[in-house]
């Protein structure tokens, strides 16, 4: 067994690792490890990605804690891909093959969670992810699909299978990711640098002909004391959407969901801003800022729609994936056919 990896009798042949991304957020990272601390076979190799926060806060919540717990304190905040990003690699070096990526601020309190993710993996699974819940117990999401018309990632407020399902896409707080899916797929592509980057890798891990799978037999909760100040969040979403299709959409839906976000998507951010004029005043410019942003990327690049892809991690193709080529390649990824995961039942999303 590799060193520094603890091997889950439920996934046999399975090494898992987890890792913790933080930045300036020490009190929810804490709650966060002691929830991971009451989980069946704890001790299990952790890692606190510090992105840079200048706190210090990674390597006290290490000290604090002790063995299994470590931590990297990064040099440059490059947002959540690059951070984790830096976990991947740090778990295939000590010869993991899955990884619990988690937001600091999740609260775990099932001990039953890592075995029932495990138990879902397989060859052709890149990941899986629990039921994600808000403070209030009420269903956030369990798990997503795309409109490719008008660009939004939806999600379904309610489990569609009382076993293991598909989706198009994990909600990124929680996810049990494959690392030969990641050696096969790339990382997560660091121009979102917060927002829509575990929609992009998991369009781009489904273009190889790989699933992403819901766990309803267990949940955690999102407390989202990590979201950005509230007009970033909006710059960053309406941004990051216009990228995702860029990347991902076919030219006519590109048409279609840059009306979209035009005439629909950016109207409502005035609108939920009523009431605040402090942010009301803002909504033009932060509007403005998020298509220029996409505008200002194409001549420079010379082109409006880019290759997905993602920085490498580790070596090789994702040997112990199941893959694939050619013809059949082209049909799984392509955005113009009907989705094969929904919608089923009534979601809501981005």
């Amino acid at each position: 067994m590799a060193d520094g990896a603890a091997r889950r009798p439920e996934a046999p042949g399975g090494v898992v690792a987890i890792a913790i991304l933080t930045w300036r957020g020490e009190e929810e990272s804490r709650t966060c490890l002691e929830g991971l601390a009451t989980l069946r076979g704890w001790p299990i190799p952790t890692l606190i990605v510090d992105n840079a926060s200048g706190t210090g806060e990674g390597e006290r919540l290490a000290a604090e804690f002790g063995a299994p717990v470590s931590a990297l304190t990064r040099s440059v905040n490059d947002g959540v891909p690059g951070g984790y990003n830096a976990a991947l690699e740090w778990a295939m070096h000590r010869g993991a093959s899955h990884v619990l990526l988690l937001n600091n601020d999740v609260v775990i309190t099932d001990p039953e969670m890592l075995d029932r993710l495990l138990a879902a993996t397989g060859p052709d699974v890149a990941a899986v992810g629990p039921i994600i819940r808000d403070p209030d117990g009420s269903i956030f999401s369990a798990g997503g699909w795309m409109d490719w018309v008008r660009g939004r990632g939806r999600f379904w407020r309610e489990p569609q299978s009382a076993a293991p399902y598909e989706a198009e896409w994990l909600d990124g707080p929680c996810m049990l990711v494959s690392t030969d899916a990641v050696r096969a797929v790339g990382g997560l592509a660091p121009e979102y640098f917060m927002y829509w980057e575990e929609l992009d890798w998991a369009i781009r891990a489904r273009t190889l002909g790989l699933r992403l799978l819901v766990q309803p037999t267990t949940s955690m909760t999102h407390a989202r004391a990590s979201l950005a100040a509230p007009m970033q969040l909006r710059y960053l979403m309406l941004r990051n959407g216009i990228l995702f299709m860029r990347r991902h959409g076919t030219p006519g839906q590109n048409v279609t969901s840059l009306a979209w976000a035009l005439y629909y998507k950016s109207p409502g951010i005035f609108i939920r801003c009523l009431g605040r004029p402090r942010d009301l005043v803002r909504v033009p410019g932060t509007v403005a800022r998020a298509f220029w942003w996409n505008v200002a990327d194409a001549v420079r690049r010379r082109r409006w729609r880019l290759r997905p892809d993602g920085p490498p991690i580790g070596e090789g193709r994702g040997a112990g994936m199941t893959l694939l080529d050619g013809p059949e390649r082209a049909e799984a990824r392509s955005p113009g056919r009907a989705s094969i995961v929904g919608p089923r039942r009534p979601g809501r999303g981005a």
